[in-house]
């Protein structure tokens, strides 16, 4: 049985928004244990979901990409992090090589962090859920080598 989702979803609920926001965050943290992970953006304009999807994705790799160099160097366990992100997004093969694009892209030292930061803020427009579920995967990542580097 599978903690770790939980765990964090929990410690970062808490942080957020107290004892409720630790509930939510640990229901949240068990959806992603389970492997039930799919982004739904029901209602709104279909070309807006598109668009939100798409900076959701790329903001997620690209921002993982950043945080795993950011101390210097990209661990293995970074890397399997990133691949099961991948796994429990259930990604095909094609989006798979995107994504990993993206990894490397955010690990370029030409990388553009606060403009991807606030294009995918804009384009959640306030979507909390969403804002939530982006930064917990970027705590699944930063803690993939088990220490927090300050070199962000």
């Amino acid at each position: 049985m599978s903690w770790f989702g939980k765990v964090l979803g929990g410690a970062f609920g808490f942080l957020m928004g107290g004892p409720l926001g630790a509930a939510l965050g640990a229901a949240l943290g068990h959806q992603i244990d389970q492997g039930g992970f799919e982004l739904r953006l029901e209602g709104g304009d279909p070309e807006e979901t598109l668009l939100l999807k798409m900076a959701f994705f790329t903001a997620t790799f690209q921002i993982m990409g950043h945080i795993a160099k950011a101390d210097g160097r990209v661990t293995p366990a970074e890397i399997e992090v990133a691949r099961g992100i991948m796994d429990r997004m259930m990604l095909p093969e094609d989006w798979r090589v995107t994504a990993m694009r993206l990894y490397n892209e955010g690990k370029s030292e030409q990388f553009l962090f606060d403009s991807t930061v606030e294009t995918f803020r804009l384009a959640a427009q306030g979507r909390i859920h969403l804002l939530r579920l982006f930064i917990a995967l970027q705590m699944e990542a930063a803690l993939a080598d088990g220490t927090l580097s300050k070199a962000l």
